[in-house]
């Protein structure tokens, strides 16, 4: 199954408008592939990593996904986070749009049953701060 979680612009319709969002952040998981990604991206240029196969969303396993975007005077930053590590930074194609929190799941076939199970997805923005 492919799944999505992370920030992405707010879409009307169809969850899975969360994969082909211009701007976004967060983690992917494509049918087919058991690599999570990490992805960063802006007005439709995305910036990914693969990580390692033993950051891999498995069956039946809880993981902690996390990351913090940081507007910088020259550079914009997003470390990303798996089971509260740092796994990973992307400072190219960080977008300042104006996005939302999104959890997607998307079943690529008819057989078998497959769900997801999220405990809570939770965002904050520090308003006192002034870019």
């Amino acid at each position: 199954m492919d799944v999505w979680v992370g920030l992405c612009e707010n879409f009307a319709t169809h969850p899975e408008n969360a994969f082909t969002a211009s701007n976004r952040i967060g983690f992917q998981l494509d049918d087919g592939s058991s690599l999570t990604r990490l992805i960063t991206e802006a007005s439709d240029t995305e910036t990914e990593t693969e990580l390692a196969t033993t950051y891999n969303l498995t069956d039946d396993t809880y993981v902690t996904l996390g990351f913090i975007a940081t507007k910088g005077t020259t550079t914009d930053t997003v470390q990303f986070y798996y089971d509260r590590q740092l796994v990973g930074t992307h400072t190219t194609n960080v977008p300042t749009a104006l996005m939302t929190t999104a959890m997607v799941e998307v079943t690529g076939d008819a057989t078998g049953t497959k769900s997801m199970s999220i405990d809570y997805i939770m965002a904050a923005v520090d308003r006192g701060v002034t870019y």
